[in-house]
């Protein structure tokens, strides 16, 4: 078994981050958004972090906070794209934790971009959350770029997102998408994120559609790597709760666990408890 170490984290401060940013959410993010859908955007933003931060002080997953925290964050994820691909003006009651809210729709918005999908996807895998997963591999790529109208997008993010989308709706043209996200990316373009986040992801990808147990935990272990080699090039990095988990290989790692390929690598960037499912089923989500 092969091992990657997560990078040094004040784990007090994480800890009061995570109370603080949870009030947050509750207080504030998650109300009234019927009435100001934008917030929306802050409730995904807070919720993952959130997440980040217990998971700093909780890295296997072993508590059941941790494990809500993980549950709020995939609710907030796709109840986003739950109301926004529902008509204008809309109201969609959506599950955050134990209360059902609702949530007005805008449509196409900030908040419902390609990274914000993968986000949400990823999440989903997490909580093997069949159900949440066949919506989010229904929305089209084409409102994914309509949200992002005025903003620009990697080159790789579309073709990535329709390689998840096929092998999730059982499609022929999976390989054929993931090529073409690959080949997108600039392999000038130097330890930027998209070669150190995205790639290695594309890269387990491949394997676990291939069903190549070795090469699986081979661009596994890399891809933990790069990913430490990111989230520690500065400061401010190495603070955020973003970096305390590798939330694409980790949903990559369930993915493969679900279709029987032994993950042989540990890290704290990888919460045992998550990659094995072994919180699924616990409570209502």
């Amino acid at each position: 078994m092969r091992t990657v170490q997560r990078h040094e984290i004040d784990a007090e401060f994480a800890a009061r981050q995570a109370e603080e940013l949870h009030d947050t959410v509750v207080n504030w993010a998650l109300i009234d958004l019927d009435k100001a859908p934008a917030q929306m955007n802050e409730a995904q933003y807070l919720t993952r972090s959130v997440w980040g931060y217990r998971l700093a002080g909780d890295a296997p997953a072993a508590l059941a906070e941790t494990w809500r925290s993980t549950v709020l964050a995939m609710q907030a994820g796709t109840a986003a794209f739950r109301a926004a691909t529902r008509p204008a003006g809309t109201v969609v009651e959506c599950r955050f934790g134990t209360e059902t809210l609702p949530v007005r729709s805008e449509g196409p918005s900030f908040w419902t971009t390609g990274g914000e999908w993968l986000n949400a996807c990823y999440l989903a895998l997490v909580c093997r959350e069949k159900e949440r997963l066949d919506f989010l591999n229904s929305v089209s790529p084409d409102f994914l770029r309509d949200s992002a109208a005025g903003g620009s997008a990697a080159p790789y993010l579309y073709p990535w997102i329709q390689a998840l989308q096929a092998l999730w709706r059982g499609r022929e043209d999976c390989q054929e998408h993931l090529y073409a996200a690959v080949e997108a990316i600039d392999p000038q373009g130097g330890r930027d994120r998209a070669n150190l986040i995205a790639f290695p992801a594309m890269r387990v990808f491949e394997a676990v559609i291939a069903e190549d147990g070795a090469a699986f935990n081979d661009a596994l272990f890399e891809g933990l790597e790069w990913h430490r080699e990111h989230w520690t090039r500065d400061a401010e990095r190495r603070r955020s709760p973003e970096g305390f988990v590798a939330l694409p290989l980790l949903a990559l790692a369930c993915l493969a666990t679900d279709l029987g390929i032994p993950v042989e690598v540990e890290s704290e960037y990888l919460p045992g408890h998550l990659v094995r499912g072994e919180w699924v089923g616990e409570f209502p989500t």
